[in-house]
């Protein structure tokens, strides 16, 4: 196995393991952590207090918030890394996609299941949800980067379109 292989193959598996010590995280335990990064979030004016709400409630408002984007976030890169992964082996970008988000989507019903024998911790539909999106837009992030860099390939080799390809612009 090349070099290339092994890391994103080692990067899945990191990324994997971090999901998981996320999930492994008792309720109150994540529950205070997210709380802390909020009112870091609202202190820096990242998020602005709207008026005449009560700054305890906009605190777990925001909170909530903030729990559901690193869902997404986390499922986004996932699936960006198991994309690149499978496009290490095989170019079929189409199949390469399919796949990469049914791993994706198994991973995070998995983590839900596992999040049921946390204590204080439950399982949600909604998450499946949030973190399967996440894993579509790390995707499609995958796609467009492997689409950028294959065509600024081909720009420089001298094989792709503009003055120097073989295709002619209107004048």
């Amino acid at each position: 196995m090349n070099k290339k292989k092994t890391i994103v193959i080692g990067l899945v598996c990191l990324w994997m393991f971090l999901i998981f010590n996320f999930s492994s995280q008792p309720a109150e335990q994540t529950n205070q952590l997210s709380l802390k990064i909020t009112q870091k979030i609202i202190d820096m004016n990242l998020l602005v207090l709207p008026d005449k709400v009560d700054p305890d409630v906009y605190l777990l408002l925001a909170n909530r918030w903030i729990r559901k984007a690193a869902h997404f976030f986390l499922f986004m890169i996932l699936g960006f890394l198991i994309s690149q992964v499978l496009n290490v082996w095989v170019k079929n970008r189409f199949y390469t996609s399919i796949v990469s988000l049914i791993i994706s989507a198994v991973y995070a019903v998995s983590d839900e299941y596992h999040q049921m024998l946390v204590p204080g911790r439950n399982a949600a539909w909604k998450d499946v949800f949030i973190d399967t999106t996440g894993a579509v837009l790390g995707i499609l992030l995958s796609l467009l980067i492997i689409q950028v860099f294959k065509k600024r390939k081909l720009e420089l080799s001298g094989h792709y379109g503009g003055s120097h390809g073989n295709i002619r612009h209107k004048q």
